[in-house]
């Protein structure tokens, strides 16, 4: 897991094996968790624009300032299936 701290955001990734059943695991428990403590106060939407990867899935939870998100990309040119969650303050709050 490798966590990187900004000034408005705080990232965590978790890298699985490509197409490692684990890592959607975690994704829809992560999402689940997030919809269960906050999903009611929140604005929830499943946004998919990113470059293109084998297969992409985010849940974000938009609170008053801030932005919450969990997703999960495949990535066959790199081996990997990466979790990732990120928390955001929403510009010019």
């Amino acid at each position: 897991m490798r966590r990187l701290l900004h000034a408005k955001s705080y990232y965590c990734t978790w890298e699985f094996q490509h197409r490692d059943l684990d890592a959607y695991e975690v994704f829809e428990e992560l999402g689940q968790k997030l919809e269960s403590c906050i999903g009611g106060d929140s604005i929830l939407s499943d946004d998919q624009r990113v470059n293109h990867p084998d297969f992409y899935d985010v849940r974000i939870f938009q609170l008053d300032d801030v932005k919450v998100a969990v997703s999960v990309k495949d990535k066959s040119t790199l081996g990997a299936t990466y979790v990732f969650v990120s928390v955001e303050r929403l510009k010019g709050r």
